[in-house]
């Protein structure tokens, strides 16, 4: 078996029926390729495609990312072409090629079929290693109607910003939470996370109140309506132990060079809980 026809093979769980055709007339085999669903990171402007030419780079799209795949070999000339796309509402996607245009041009075609509507955020990034390439990358998103109704096509051009480092996208989560405990202040384990929302101008409406186990992998963000006036509240704890410092959120983080709304990133600070019983075995 041939080296090409593996490199097809293994593009069959990512890419749609009308792939391998296009690959079979002149379509670009990528060294190796992955997808991932996430549903921890708020992204706008969807679908959106990059290209990462480096290790830094890569981390800055990875970092934090739940099953993200194995870096592509920047030193030995191979970059990693990002597509990602909304699949919120149980929307389906897929890439169905990847193909040349003439010398200079990657052409990816991506197609939808919408689902429900849903504010909640699910995006699912598609990576693709390929030898480096001096081109710019077309993306062609085709969204299918119900009922063999036909599509409809959009076109997104190449642009210089595609390999920019700055305007890559941050999968990680939106919130991503670290702690830190004193010095010779015991840690008795069993982290948790309380969770609050409430009117700040109206507090005859009930607060809703929520705790759960320390979420190490992050969360989105909450839900924010603007004009609303709703403050969340995030505060670590444990039996012994409370934070100093709750994070609290009313607004999204201003957007960053990539377009997108910044990624928070909080340390909760934990201290002894006045008169708490010491673990056990570390009585004085």
């Amino acid at each position: 078996m041939s080296s090409r026809l593996l490199f097809l093979l293994s593009l069959a769980c990512l890419l749609g029926p009308a792939s391998r055709a296009a690959a079979q007339a002149g379509g670009v085999a990528p060294l190796s390729s992955h997808s991932v669903e996430t549903r921890r990171r708020t992204l706008r402007g969807l679908p959106i495609k990059r290209v990462i030419t480096s290790a830094k780079g890569w981390r800055r799209v990875t970092a934090d990312l739940e099953g993200a795949p194995p870096a592509p070999d920047f030193a030995a000339g191979q970059v990693s072409l990002l597509v990602v796309a909304d699949v919120s509402g149980g929307a389906r996607t897929w890439v169905e090629s990847l193909t040349r245009v003439g010398a200079d041009r990657l052409r990816v075609s991506l197609a939808r079929v919408d689902g429900k509507l849903d504010l909640n955020p699910h995006v699912r990034a598609f990576f693709f290693t390929l030898p480096e390439f001096a081109g710019g990358v077309e993306l062609v998103h085709r969204t299918l109607l119900e009922g063999g109704g036909g599509a409809i096509q959009r076109r997104f051009p190449p642009e210089e910003g595609d390999r920019a480092r700055a305007r890559l996208p941050q999968l990680g989560p939106d919130i991503r939470f670290s702690y830190t405990v004193p010095v010779g202040t015991p840690f008795d384990g069993d982290l948790k996370l309380r969770y609050e929302a409430f009117y700040r101008n109206n507090r005859r409406i009930p607060a809703r109140q929520e705790t759960v186990e320390f979420p190490a992998q992050g969360l989105p963000y909450p839900r924010i309506r603007k004009g609303t006036g709703v403050m969340h509240v995030y505060a670590a704890h444990t039996k012994r132990l409370r934070c100093r410092n709750a994070l609290a959120v009313d607004a999204l983080p201003p957007k960053g060079k990539d377009g997108q709304p910044r990624v928070i990133r909080h340390r909760f600070e934990l201290q002894p809980i006045p008169g708490a019983a010491r673990p056990p075995g570390k009585q004085r």
